[in-house]
């Protein structure tokens, strides 16, 4: 009979070994999962298709270095900031002329009058290789509308908004009417 008892014994023995490993399985798997989930994006801020922008006009001041466009918020919906890039345009590469700081407020119906000047477009030129005044090169000028989300203060570029216009200011100044950007 002590045979029989000693054989149950290793028998629940190695049933609280199985319990006790599974339940060890379990309790890291909610400790790394509570651990991850901190590294996950809780949801991507997206653009509504009414965020909408237009270049109304462009000029180019040769004398003083200086390249100045008139935008217009045809959409509905406030713009906090916009990256504006400048590239040539045989090329797809776009160069940034600004930072985004969210300080700008452009509500719908709302003229923005954007100035890069002389310093901005002499980095430009150091750094890329761009020199926007110099004769018989076309480039593109580049606007990217961005918004933040209020939650997780992210900032998304709205790509269904971007406008490009094509600028000359190589020829004595340059400047002319813009493009209208895709809307509702």
């Amino acid at each position: 009979m002590r045979k029989l008892s000693q054989q149950n014994k290793k028998g629940l023995s190695e049933m609280v070994s199985y319990i006790l490993l599974i339940v060890g399985a379990l309790g890291l798997s909610v400790l790394v999962f509570n651990y991850l989930k901190d590294f996950t994006p809780k949801g991507q801020t997206e653009c509504d298709d009414e965020v909408s922008l237009s270049i109304r006009e462009y000029s180019c001041d040769v004398t003083q270095k200086k390249l100045t466009l008139e935008l217009y918020n045809n959409g509905k919906f406030n713009i906090p900031d916009f990256y504006v890039k400048i590239g040539l345009n045989a090329s797809k590469i776009r160069y940034p002329l600004n930072d985004i700081s969210g300080g700008i407020a452009f509500k719908p119906g709302q003229r923005y009058t954007f100035t890069a000047n002389s310093q901005d477009l002499e980095l430009l030129k150091n750094k890329y290789g761009l020199d926007l005044f110099s004769p018989g090169k076309d480039y593109v000028v580049e606007i990217q509308p961005v918004i933040a989300d209020r939650k997780s203060k992210n900032w998304a570029v709205c790509e269904n908004a971007v406008i490009s216009q094509q600028i000359d200011c190589g020829s004595g100044g340059g400047g002319g009417a813009g493009g209208i950007a895709p809307g509702p």
